[in-house]
C-alpha cells in the first residue's frame, strides 16, 4: 500500500479508470489485486478495504468484468 500527503480526489483524476478505482472516500484500490469482493469491503493484499454505498455498484461491476477477463485468458490459454 502507498501512502501519498496530496488529495485523494486529484489522484483519482489522474489514475482512476479500468485498473484503479475509487471505493471509498478515503481509498483507491488497484481492482487487479483484489482477492475477493462483497458488497461493503474488498480484500487486497490481506487487508479488508471498505466499499461505500456510493461506489458499491462500480466497484462490483468492475469487479466481475476482471473475473471474467481471467476466465476468458485460462480458456484461451488451455
Amino acid at each position: 500500500m502507498e501512502e501519498s500527503s496530496g488529495k485523494l480526489s486529484d489522484l483519482e483524476q489522474q489514475i482512476c479508470g479500468d485498473t484503479f478505482l475509487r471505493c471509498h472516500q478515503s481509498y483507491i484500490v488497484n481492482m487487479y489485486h483484489v482477492m475477493e469482493a462483497s458488497g461493503t469491503a474488498l480484500i487486497t493484499g490481506g487487508m479488508m478495504v471498505p466499499v461505500s454505498r456510493r461506489y458499491a455498484a462500480a466497484v462490483q461491476k468492475r469487479y466481475r468484468e476482471i473475473m471474467f477477463e481471467e476466465v476468458d485468458w485460462q480458456n484461451d490459454n488451455s
